[in-house]
Order: C-alpha cells, then structure tokens, then sequence
C-alpha cells in the first residue's frame, strides 16, 4: 500500500492538496524533479527538507515519516502558531486575547 511509505504519504497528500510537483518544489526552492525523486523512493528529503514539506502540507512530520497522527488539542495547535509570530504580532494577539477574557462594553463603562 502506497501511503505506508513516506514517498506514498508525500504523493497522497500532495493530490489531495491539489498541488502540482512544481507548486511544491517552488514553496521548497527545489526542483519538481526532487519532489518526484521523493515521491518515487529514488531519493528521501533531508531533515530540513522534511520539516518544509510537513510546514507546507500543514501536517505533523511525524505523519510523513512514520504516517501516525498526533492528536493535538486546539491549544496546542494554537501555542505552536503562537510561537511562529514576530513580537509586534503577538503584542497585538494579546490585546485581543485581553479583550476576549475581559470583554469591556460601553455600559461597563458608563457605570463606573
């Protein structure tokens, strides 16, 4: 079966994507020969490569190498995009975070 290997995983989620081996190539700065290389087992993406790859498919690289999923909670899925944001962007996350967990209304401040 072709999605137990690693080469099948990134072929399967590839079309399943909907992206050509040039859209891939090109988000990696690779050739769409490499990706095909990949895809058919004549070569394996380099640690770097793999971590790209998972990034751009939005899949844990656990999946590609060994196809288990991790069960992630929403919090965790949002702490690790959290992690990915620059200080001006996580500043302004948290202000709205503090107006999620403290909703103020016009009323509120009209009555103090």
């Amino acid at each position: 079966m072709e999605r137990e290997t690693l080469a099948g995983r990134i072929k399967e989620i590839r079309k399943r994507k909907g992206f050509s081996l040039q859209k891939v190539g090109n988000a990696l700065g690779l050739s769409k020969s490499a990706i095909s290389k990949w895809e058919n087992n004549q070569a394996s993406p380099s640690v770097k490569n793999l971590l790209a790859l998972a990034n751009f498919f939005d899949v844990e690289p656990v999946f590609l190498i060994y196809g288990v999923i991790e069960r992630r909670t929403p919090h965790d899925k949002l702490m690790k995009k959290i992690s990915m944001l620059n200080d001006s962007e996580a500043a302004l996350l948290l202000s709205l975070v503090d107006k999620i967990l403290h909703p103020r209304t016009d009323l509120d401040a009209a009555g103090e």
